[in-house]
């Protein structure tokens, strides 16, 4: 029972806070209470954002439908995730900073490509997919300067406000929402905000890169 305890303990605590907690019985260690509170969140956004857009899929199979749901709004979008991704997976942060984007990246992926297959353009729908995974496979590989890749995260903020500007665009001129999901848009609100909060200096994310 002790060691498993000690083994959920060392899922959101280091060793050194772990012996700090459990053996010094020191609870109010500043710096081991802050690395314990955003590891702690980033695996509770992590596991939110595995069903985070299940409902806007579900509601697409449902309707046999993607009407209102702009693929260049969900391309951008898709792209910012793709490029936080890579940088996240090649600098080796821990998955608890960027697993969230692995799971959203799926499901993006996924609403792309069934826009394609409800709009009757199934061979587009499958490029479209696979396309996606060829281009994160390329940037996850390593191959590519790290400075690149930089360029690349740091351009996520206008790349995601462009591509809620083309879904709004697309809603406006539509006067509807189509088949965007009210639950999954909901869902995505805490999480952005988690995710600011749980990303500092010390959880090995830096919002910088050093040699620039």
């Amino acid at each position: 029972m002790a060691a498993l305890f000690r083994r959920l303990c060392l899922l959101v605590l280091t060793e050194a806070c772990y012996d700090e907690f459990f053996v010094k019985f020191n609870f109010f260690d500043v710096p081991c209470l802050r690395a314990a509170m955003s590891k702690g969140l980033g695996l509770a956004i992590v596991g939110g954002s595995i069903l985070v857009k299940v409902p806007q899929i579900m509601k697409m199979v449902k309707a046999q439908s993607g009407e209102g749901i702009s693929v260049a709004g969900t391309s951008l979008e898709l792209t910012a995730i793709v490029f936080n991704v890579a940088y996240s997976f090649v600098n080796r942060y821990p998955f608890s900073s960027y697993g969230d984007g692995v799971f959203l990246l799926l499901q993006t992926a996924v609403i792309g490509m069934l826009v394609f297959l409800y709009g009757g353009a199934t061979k587009k729908g499958v490029l479209y997919i696979l396309s996606v995974f060829t281009i994160t496979a390329v940037l996850c590989s390593g191959q590519l300067p790290i400075k690149f890749l930089w360029v690349l995260q740091a351009s996520n903020i206008p790349v995601v406000f462009a591509g809620k500007m083309v879904q709004a665009v697309t809603n406006f001129r539509n006067s509807s929402t189509g088949q965007l999901s009210a639950v999954t848009v909901t869902m995505l609100f805490p999480g952005c905000h988690g995710t600011d909060l749980h990303l500092h200096p010390g959880d090995g994310r830096p919002h910088h890169h050093p040699d620039l």
